[in-house]
């Protein structure tokens, strides 16, 4: 009977010991796999804030380079409208005062296009695109309006 009992007193002390045993084995592998999935997580996160820093910074970049090409091509423009004021002052006197109101329309719509590039704010890139879209567009219309502008050849 005393050999049962130290039987079972054994055998429950192996089974406590490689039950205890296994459990911490578990908890550290549980612990491993959540540090290795934290650290997995903060990389991701990671590599989006660099990701969205590098979009932004192309994306100002972009803004940029648009608006300098837009300034050239205003400057192009009022360089246009003083060299055609300076062929109006030599043109027929009848036709001075319409030129000059047409040349006024003008340069007027060329201001204005400035002013709206100058208080643009960058927004989402679809209405950016747009944006830029349209500018172009009128800004392109506007060259054009005054490249087609003639003195000369008016009767």
């Amino acid at each position: 009977m005393i050999n049962g009992i130290f039987a079972y007193t054994a055998i429950g002390l192996i089974s406590g010991a490689l039950l205890l045993g296994c459990t911490t084995e578990s908890q550290s592998k549980i612990e491993d796999a959540k540090n290795s999935t934290k650290a997995a997580a903060n990389s991701l996160e990671e590599a989006r804030k660099t990701d969205v820093n590098a979009i932004k910074e192309k994306t100002v970049q972009d803004w940029q380079t648009f608006k300098k090409e837009m300034e050239h091509l205003s400057d192009q423009n009022q360089a246009r409208v003083k060299e055609l004021r300076t062929k109006i002052a030599a043109a027929d006197s009848r036709n001075k005062a319409r030129l000059n109101q047409d040349l006024d329309k003008l340069e007027q719509k060329n201001n204005e296009l400035m002013k709206k590039l100058d208080e643009y704010k960058e927004e989402d890139k679809p209405k950016a695109e747009a944006f830029r879209t349209e500018f172009k567009r009128d800004m392109d219309e506007l060259g054009k309006a005054l490249k087609d502008f003639t003195v000369d050849n008016v009767k």
